[in-house]
């Protein structure tokens, strides 16, 4: 029940590094593939620097699925609330393309 954390560079302590839940190598020198995660400083400040950016690349990953789910639910209530009502027309506007591109005049193509 336990996760094992290690921080070490990579050269005498592969077998550990391979049976760590999380590993943490601090080397200037390219790292082995049994790490977790890696820093150019070989000190121990790294470390946080290192765990900061997991947890902000946890929470990008977590808000994009969520940004990605909602958008997909949305989009399959109304296609299917259209197709409910028979609205077959306003069905082929949901999937439009806007024209950026036309420098003459400021208005929007719906194809």
């Amino acid at each position: 029940g336990q996760l094992i954390g290690i921080c070490g560079d990579g050269a005498n302590d592969c077998g550990a590094l391979k049976t760590a839940h999380v590993v943490i190598s601090l080397s200037e020198v390219e790292s082995s593939t049994a790490t977790t995660f890696t820093s150019k400083e070989a000190t121990v400040e790294a470390v946080e620097a290192v765990l900061l950016k997991r947890r902000a690349a946890l929470a990008s990953s977590f808000h994009s699925f969520r940004k990605i789910t909602v958008i997909s639910m949305i989009r399959f209530i109304s296609d299917q609330l259209l197709i409910f009502y028979d609205s077959k027309s306003l069905l082929y506007i949901s999937w439009w393309d806007v024209d950026f591109d036309n420098e003459e005049d400021d208005e929007v193509i719906i194809v």
